[in-house]
């Protein structure tokens, strides 16, 4: 029912940056959405209040020289009174470790907490990728990070990956011949669900091979 009431309003276009990938989420009765501006920096902008376009209201955050160390796959939530976003680096489908940031003061200081996954023996994010956290409807602060594993044939002995990519994008401009790490065929990949544990008061997310949502176990 809910597809047939969908329809096509037309394209959003966040001038003057390029959009790249993206989230959203509302405060109170304002809506945002965070983006990778490509290769240089994550933005933020609101949306109108119709939520159907942009206004012209944005801060630009965690600014860097080039890939791996530029932020992108943004994945926001809210716990307690603060605002919390993962990210990943940018290395292509080839995972890298996931950071914590809380951008609770949204066009201000944003905050690097850090690697969130705990006992990451490949330093990964568990071989994926979080581009996404849900929040269950009926569990309070039960938060569910879902994890795109884009590569399933690497090895675990693959070379750090972001070292390559910033000899590939930094000064050196160094090609890489990256079937030597992976067929990249991204048309078999897999996800990976995990819940986001409350560490004290620092959300983390830790290896699981099973659990239910009721106790997380």
């Amino acid at each position: 029912k809910s597809l047939k009431n969908m329809r096509y309003i037309g394209d959003v276009r966040p001038n003057p940056h390029k959009a790249g990938d993206f989230d959203l989420f509302k405060v109170g009765d304002k809506a945002y959405v965070v983006f990778e501006n490509p290769h240089t920096e994550l933005v933020i902008r609101e949306l109108n209040e119709d939520y159907d376009g942009l206004t012209d209201i944005y801060s630009s955050h965690f600014h860097a020289e080039c890939p791996p160390f530029v932020r992108e796959a943004p994945a926001v939530f809210k716990y307690n009174d603060r605002i919390y976003m993962l990210t990943s680096g940018t290395t292509g489908y080839y995972p890298n470790p996931t950071e914590l940031a809380d951008i609770t003061d949204i066009h201000g200081e944003w905050k690097n907490l850090g690697k969130v996954c705990k006992n990451d023996k490949n330093d990964n994010s568990f071989h994926s990728q979080f581009s996404s956290v849900f929040t269950h409807p009926k569990i309070k602060d039960c938060f569910i990070a879902l994890g795109d594993r884009w590569l399933n044939d690497l090895t675990e002995d693959l070379p750090d990956m972001g070292k390559i990519f910033y000899d590939l994008c930094g000064p050196k401009k160094q090609g890489v011949d990256f079937s030597l790490y992976s067929d990249e065929n991204t048309s078999v990949a897999t996800h990976v669900w995990l819940p986001i544990e409350i560490d004290g008061d620092k959300p983390v997310i830790k290896w699981h091979q099973r659990w239910k949502i009721d106790n997380k176990d």
